[in-house]
């Protein structure tokens, strides 16, 4: 078989990683830019930073055109979002052919590889994807910052700020979240902050960046313990919809994203509410980087069956990448 060439783009909102890797799996380029996620950045500096990632990967590699492309980018499950980024991009993103998918899709077949499973994925924003034996997907959350994305990174922090103000007006209890909230915003008082939070062009990354304090603070800080049990309440929702949806006993569940960076005490938190509304199930962190299942739905597109020998090459050559979990 002649060597073929995979694109392979996971665009959200706070990068766009690329991948440029063969039909035997093996990992050629990568690259990282800046967001891509249209409702953070708006459309056409998604674009450009989609076209950067990719033409960064490429020149890596040598390779003028690749066989597919897979764009796994935030928004694009909407189909009307899909055919406009498909429109844009089909000229510029230095491949034959090119297929886009939302990023909760690819980040979905990097966690499972196409087996039975459900996956979370809180960063600036949150989705739960699950897929069944007969290959069903279902959804659930990830509506947005202004309507949903409960146990988000956003979410969490605009939270924070919430009760930080609450305090401040004798509504709800001290905090120690006042001074981490002072530290992100590098202010003197809650006006500065409340003057940087309207007047920042890039707030929702801002807000979302007090997120990964909490599990400093949530033993001893009552607010902060409260915040994060509402956020694996939320969590645990979404993810036992998705499990009914699919009728899936006993699933496999796989967590990922920034907002897991706050480490065991909200893993435990949500280990507990999953007890509750689930029961029997198996929580584990992925292998894979969300980039990686943008290629492996591209092997896949192109005929490639992904068996050990595909998997081992993309493990293997992902680990001189940084795409492979620790």
């Amino acid at each position: 078989m002649d060597t073929k060439y995979i694109i392979g783009v996971d665009g959200g909102g706070t990068k766009t990683e690329t991948i440029v890797l063969d039909n035997k799996g093996i990992i050629l380029g990568h690259s990282i830019t800046g967001p891509s996620n249209i409702n953070i950045v708006g459309f056409n500096q998604a674009v450009k930073s989609i076209i950067n990632s990719i033409r960064k990967s490429m020149d890596m590699t040598g390779i003028e055109k690749a066989d597919i492309a897979i764009l796994g980018l935030a928004g694009a499950g909407r189909e009307r979002v899909a055919k406009r980024f498909y429109r844009k991009l089909i000229k510029n993103c230095f491949s034959k052919n090119l297929k886009v998918f939302s990023d909760g899709y690819i980040a979905l077949i990097a966690a499972t590889r196409y087996s039975k499973g459900i996956m979370i994925n809180s960063g600036t924003g949150i989705i739960v994807m699950g897929i069944n034996d007969k290959g069903k997907i279902e959804r659930c959350s990830g509506w947005g910052y202004l309507i949903d994305d409960e146990g988000s990174g956003y979410w969490i922090g605009q939270k924070i700020l919430n009760r930080v103000f609450r305090s401040f007006d004798g509504r709800d209890r001290p905090t120690a979240l006042l001074k981490v909230v002072l530290n992100v915003f590098d202010a003197k008082d809650l006006d500065e902050v409340l003057i940087k939070v309207y007047s920042d062009k890039n707030f929702i990354n801002r807000i979302t960046s007090i997120t990964k304090y909490v599990g400093d603070l949530w033993i001893n800080d009552f607010t902060a313990r409260e915040i994060l049990e509402e956020a694996a309440e939320e969590m645990a929702i979404a993810i036992s919809c998705v499990q009914k949806k699919l009728d899936i006993d006993n699933p496999d569940i796989y967590y990922l994203g920034g907002v897991f960076n706050i480490g065991k005490p909200l893993i435990d938190l949500l280990e507990k509410k999953l007890k509750k509304y689930i029961g029997k199930f198996r929580l584990f962190k992925p292998v894979f980087k969300n980039v990686i299942g943008a290629g492996l739905v591209g092997l896949r597109e192109i005929g490639i069956n992904i068996d050990n020998y595909i998997i081992s090459n993309i493990y293997n050559s992902g680990l001189k990448w940084g795409l492979i979990y620790e």
